[in-house]
């Protein structure tokens, strides 16, 4: 047996002994992956889907969020929350994610407990694990919430070999994160700037761009994209220029190293395995 089936398999038995779930579902590749996999070894009226809506996640995702809950026919279960009213998370220090991940994970334990769904799963990897600066892993520990691909032993390359194995490649999603992440640590996140760095990253997204970050210092925006779209970046900047000022961004740069997650191979130019 490869070692990608074994771990599929010690995966499938580890959810069966769950026999009841919430799953904290962002609709991104991991979330999807793992509400996907349960789907095949528990009854759907066992899992929940738990979409958390709150100010920091993009706009364009919600509608994906959903549409990608309604195709696998797990109940789905959206709640607002509203970070901008807590005072120590927008003040934006080192320990935003931490913050974040707390507050939110605390209000979902919340929702989840009346219909009793006793156990939280996420779908933090264990590259997810080994890598710098993921405070927001803390929160989850304390709060006990499970991650079963970590328990297995899940790679981010294994998630990606697992989509190829069920035949779901289609459903890979380029990597994303909060909009507060684009926001340089220590400048005060509000309304105003959350919804520019949004503007802005529709705009380039409807432009065709991937893997799109609009990051800001509070003084200029730097723009970051998949590298082989770079060149056409470029020759667009004078229209992107007008736009993002218009938005209400004054300094526009390029980031020239572009955007580079974990899965992206530079040959195809997609998010594959590599």
């Amino acid at each position: 047996m490869s070692e990608i089936n074994f771990k599929y398999d010690n995966l499938k038995n580890l959810l069966k002994e769950y026999k009841k779930i919430a799953i904290a579902f962002s609709g991104g590749t991991d979330s999807f992956l793992l509400s996907y996999i349960a789907k095949q070894v528990l009854i759907p009226d066992k899992i929940l889907l738990i979409f958390i809506n709150h100010d920091f996640f993009p706009s364009y995702l919600k509608a994906k969020t959903i549409k990608r809950a309604q195709f696998l026919r797990i109940p789905f279960l959206s709640i607002n929350i509203s970070l901008l009213h807590f005072p120590n998370l927008i003040a934006n220090s080192t320990n935003r994610c931490y913050l974040c991940k707390k507050i939110c994970f605390q209000q979902l334990k919340k929702t989840v407990f009346n219909p009793g769904f006793e156990i939280i799963c996420d779908g933090t990897n264990k590259t997810d694990l080994i890598l710098d600066n993921r405070p927001g892993i803390k929160a989850l520990n304390e709060l006990n919430i499970k991650s079963p691909f970590c328990e297995i032993g899940l790679t981010k390359q294994d998630i990606f070999h697992l989509y190829e194995k069920l035949g779901i490649k289609k459903f890979i999603l380029p990597p994303n994160s909060c909009l507060a992440t684009r926001v340089k640590t220590g400048i005060k996140l509000d309304k105003s700037l959350l919804s520019k760095i949004d503007k802005a990253e529709n705009y380039l997204i409807k432009k065709g761009f991937m893997g799109v970050r609009v990051r800001t210092d509070g003084n200029q925006v730097k723009i970051q994209v998949f590298p082989w779209q770079i060149p056409y970046l470029i020759n667009i900047k004078k229209e992107i220029e007008l736009v993002l000022k218009k938005i209400g961004f004054k300094h526009i740069t390029i980031d020239k190293n572009g955007y580079r997650p974990i899965g992206l191979d530079y040959e195809t130019k997609t998010l594959t395995i590599i």
